[in-house]
């Protein structure tokens, strides 16, 4: 009886990546047409690019801006003290 539960759970499994990949592909689909200028006009891609984050965020991966990924330490403009940007209290 757990074996058929067990298989039911993994062909449930099975479909919903099924379902995640073939939208994924059609986001990733949507977005590039519409790059490359052969878009139908009815279609969102902005609805497609937030199907693609929910998507590639459920296989955990993340998508970050380029940039600068140093951290400033924040200053006080009344006090000039420093800022701890765990707690947010001033430094002494």
């Amino acid at each position: 009886m757990e074996e058929q539960e067990d298989q039911q759970k993994e062909g449930q499994s099975r479909i919903g990546t099924l379902v995640q990949l073939i939208v994924l592909a059609w986001s990733l689909g949507v977005i590039s047409m519409s790059y490359f200028g052969n878009t139908v006009k009815q279609i969102d891609t902005t609805f497609a690019a937030g199907l693609l984050s929910g998507v590639l965020s459920s296989f955990n991966i993340t998508v970050k801006k380029p940039g600068n990924n140093k951290k400033t330490e924040k200053t006080d403009p009344i006090t000039g003290k420093k800022v701890d940007p765990v707690t947010g209290k001033l430094k002494s």
